[in-house]
């Protein structure tokens, strides 16, 4: 039997292939559309973070001196980027932290003002634990955080984030965001805030390691400046002061300042920079002044050490109730203030003031940097005290070689040494007229003088010469043989005489040294000014120098005259000898050379030899113009009542 066809097998039916492949295909379409859509968005993130990272580290670049626009450009970046309500950055000052920029509202509830690091606020918190630190709501962070709680219900913030600004693991300050919803900030956020905060960082380091930099160049050009003052003034310390005013105020930021001298007793104003006219004033009615609380460089200079204060007008106040002259005058008085001692092996000679019209106390820095000028100043006071002692010295090497010189070339007359002493004792002692007196017998006589102004001059020739015995100055330095030295001879315990003397001849300031031979006063050097300055222990010690050399020149002259009135009499007895010689039987020649020896010797203009015979005495011999009378050629009865006939009479 044949077999009829197999009945057909009944299938459900399935989908084609074409259908299931374009259902597929469209999902795939659709994840890969999803995909590309998220890349894109990643993309766009990462490109609008570069783009703000770029012109971060762009501002960065254009302002390596100025760190506010990079911080506020960070702020504003970092709150678009992130989606933030508000940003903020704090730094680090002392104990407290200052928002230095934000963006958005918040700013306004803290202005610039600095707010204490409390573990319960936010950015506190990051700075003590230098951790990252996100609160989802921080307005129910009651317990935890209850002063950032207080601001977040104050100020209508909720999420918060914020991280720490890192200096080699040191915290300087934080970067916070805040979103007025509670929506916590994603990683991604957190991680980008971070890269900002490390941004900033290196802007604040920047800027830091640039002013340091700056201000380090500005100091070394500063002293180097200084320094080329003091090399091209050896003479003068005044310069050398104005250089370190300017410098100090302008690298200390300080407006005014002044430099003071300490001679020992008192400190003096001598230097001002930039002070308010009544100020300076003020200073210069008050000063000099001596060490103690006056001021703060009189209290510097007695303690001698730094002193400042944050506000001299507020401790002055404190301390008196009252201010003293120089700080009553408003906006113009000093308040930051600072005294720096100059000092030289322990000893104060002088100090540097500067002041500012806020508030404050110098930075450490600054201290140092004013006790480098100070030293300067100091080094130049030194050079300058080392150059004219050289020079002091030298002038005086110079003035007592010359007058050895003038002495070696004068043995026979004194009157040039007197005078050249004079001129150089007033060259070298800064006086303005000298006059030198010498003793003859019982008499002080004016031998010299240099400068001496008319009037003056009269009032000498009127006065001179004085017994010894009178009762004034010159005589009386030559009765006790010590050395006068006056301050001021118009001062009213000075004697009558001596004050209108004084008054004549415009005489102040005055100094007499005796001319001491053998304990004998033989004469006086004086020297005088027409103001009241004192002669220094320097100046009288050179006078007594040029008074001892006026004693070897009289005593030059002197011993020469007596060795060549010695050598004379020996000629004149040597000649007369060779008379006598080859005159064996005529006395003639004999008695004339000895009349012409002794007219000569004796310094007379006449010279008669009588000769007794018997009764008589009649002139043998005779020298000179005048001729002789009949009585004396033809003789004569001696008497006492004419010289040659008492020196017969009486043998004597």
């Amino acid at each position: 039997m044949g077999r009829g066809p197999k009945p057909a097998k009944s299938r459900e039916a399935k989908p084609s292939v074409a259908r299931k492949s374009l259902k597929d295909e469209g999902s795939k379409v659709r994840d890969l559309e999803r995909r590309l859509a998220e890349a894109e968005q990643r993309e766009a993130e990462a490109l609008k973070r570069e783009a703000a990272t770029s012109e971060v580290l762009r501002v960065i670049a254009s302002s390596p001196t100025e760190l506010q626009p990079v911080l506020d450009a960070m702020a504003e970046n970092v709150a678009r980027l992130c989606a933030a309500y508000d940003a903020v950055i704090w730094r680090l000052e002392g104990d407290g932290l200052r928002p230095v920029a934000h963006h958005g509202p918040v700013g306004s509830l803290l202005g610039a003002r600095v707010v204490p690091v409390l573990r319960g606020t936010v950015t506190g918190r990051t700075v003590l634990d230098r951790q990252t630190v996100q609160v989802t709501d921080l307005q129910a962070e009651v317990e935890e955080f209850p002063e950032g709680s207080a601001f977040a219900r104050q100020f209508g913030h909720r999420s918060i984030v914020s991280v720490p600004l890192l200096r080699e693991g040191v915290a300087i300050g934080a970067m916070a965001l805040r979103r007025a919803e509670v929506q916590p900030f994603t990683e991604k956020q957190i991680e980008l805030l971070k890269t900002f905060a490390d941004q900033a960082v290196i802007a604040i380091e920047n800027v830091r390691l640039f002013n340091e930099t700056k201000e380090a160049l500005e100091r070394q050009t500063a002293t180097s400046e200084i320094l080329r003052v003091i090399s091209s003034s050896p003479t003068d310390v005044q310069p050398v002061f104005e250089a370190v005013l300017a410098s100090g105020v302008r690298l200390c930021g300080a407006q005014f300042g002044g430099v003071f001298r300490f001679d020992g007793e008192l400190i003096h104003l001598v230097t001002s920079y930039q002070w308010p006219q009544q100020y300076l004033e003020a200073l210069r009615r008050h000063f000099p002044m001596a060490p103690g609380d006056g001021s703060l460089v009189a209290r510097a200079i007695r303690d001698r050490r730094v002193v400042q204060t944050p506000d001299y007008v507020a401790e002055a106040r404190a301390a008196a109730g009252t201010l003293p002259p120089w700080v009553s005058l408003g906006d113009t008085s000093p308040r930051s203030t600072i005294a720096i001692p100059m000092m030289r092996e322990g000893s104060p000679l002088g100090g540097v003031v500067l002041a500012r019209a806020e508030p404050g106390l110098f930075s450490d820095q600054h201290v140092a940097l004013l006790q480098t000028f100070a030293d300067q100043a100091v080094i130049a006071i030194e050079n300058v005290r080392l150059f004219n002692e050289t020079k002091e010295a030298l002038d005086r090497q110079t003035a007592t070689s010359e007058i050895l010189r003038v002495i070696a070339g004068s043995p026979t007359d004194v009157q040039p040494v007197l005078d050249g002493i004079a001129r150089r004792s007033v060259e070298l002692c800064d006086a303005y007229f000298a006059n030198i007196f010498l003793v003859e017998g019982e008499m002080v006589h004016w031998r010299a003088s240099h400068n001496v102004p008319p009037e003056a001059n009269a009032t000498m020739q009127r006065t001179y010469p004085l017994p010894t015995s009178a009762d004034e100055t010159i005589p009386t330095i030559v009765r006790e043989r010590r050395m006068v030295v006056v301050d001021d001879a118009q001062r009213a315990d000075q004697q009558s005489q001596i004050i209108e003397r004084s008054r004549a001849i415009g005489l102040r300031s005055w100094a007499g040294v005796p001319l001491l031979r053998e304990r004998s006063v033989i004469g006086v050097l004086a020297v005088a000014r027409r103001e009241v300055k004192p002669f220094s222990d320097k100046q009288i010690s050179l006078l007594q120098t040029f008074a001892d050399q006026a004693v070897i020149a009289i005593e030059n002259v002197r011993l020469f005259k007596e060795l060549k009135e010695s050598l004379e009499q020996q000629t004149a007895t040597s000649e007369i000898l060779g008379v006598i010689a080859s005159s064996p039987t005529d006395i003639q020649p004999v008695l004339d050379a000895v009349a012409a020896s002794a007219a000569r010797l004796c310094d007379a203009n006449h010279a008669i030899i009588h000769r007794r015979e018997g009764e008589l005495a009649r002139a043998v011999a005779h020298y000179g113009p005048m001729g002789l009378t009949r009585p004396a050629v033809e003789g004569f009865r001696p008497t006492r009542s004419e010289p040659p006939g008492r020196a017969i009479l009486d043998g004597k």
